[in-house]
């Protein structure tokens, strides 16, 4: 999904951090989404506009690691590219992990699948908790998008474990 170029945060009249739940986020969507219901405001064409911006701004941060590149678009004054690349050090060890990985599911089949998903899952977590770290503690956003290159490996990681993954779409 594009992420857009206006502040989700803004739109949905949240406060612009990464900790933020989906009740939150549900809550905000539904005021604002209320305000500009017909039988409270006089209908415009304009609302159909703000219900899509309103739409796309809940999307945006209902999942968080497309709220984190959207929290590092806001405050990344000079973004290098959407694709930052993985560092050398990650990518050795995912190389490591992806050789284990096939050999095992090789070996166990889908019992072996199935361990390497709940790895990734841990291991999304740890990104997860680390974005909420990174943005609280407003660390550089070279460091931030650096955390967000090695989480979207592991996201790929998993959308490939799953069970009926067809690696003729990639």
């Amino acid at each position: 999904m594009e992420l857009p170029v206006e502040n989700a945060f803004e739109i949905l009249g949240l406060p612009r951090q990464f900790d933020l739940t989906r009740a939150q986020i549900a809550a905000a969507y539904r005021r604002t989404m209320l305000s500009i219901h017909p039988d409270v405001s006089s209908a415009s064409e304009s609302d159909a506009e703000t219900a899509a911006r309103l739409n796309v701004a809940k999307e945006t941060l209902e999942n968080p690691l497309s709220r984190a590149e959207h929290l590092l678009q806001l405050i990344d004054e000079n973004p290098p590219g959407r694709d930052a690349a993985l560092p050398p050090d990650f990518l050795m060890e995912m190389m490591d992990v992806r050789e284990s990985a096939e050999t095992e599911i090789a070996q166990d089949g889908e019992l072996a699948r199935e361990r390497w998903r709940a790895w990734a899952h841990d291991r999304r977590a740890e990104y997860v908790n680390e974005a909420q770290r990174a943005f609280a503690e407003r660390m550089s956003p070279s460091n931030i998008r650096d955390m967000i290159a090695r989480w979207r490996y592991i996201e790929r990681m998993i959308e490939q474990l799953a069970p009926h993954y067809d690696i003729g779409r990639s």
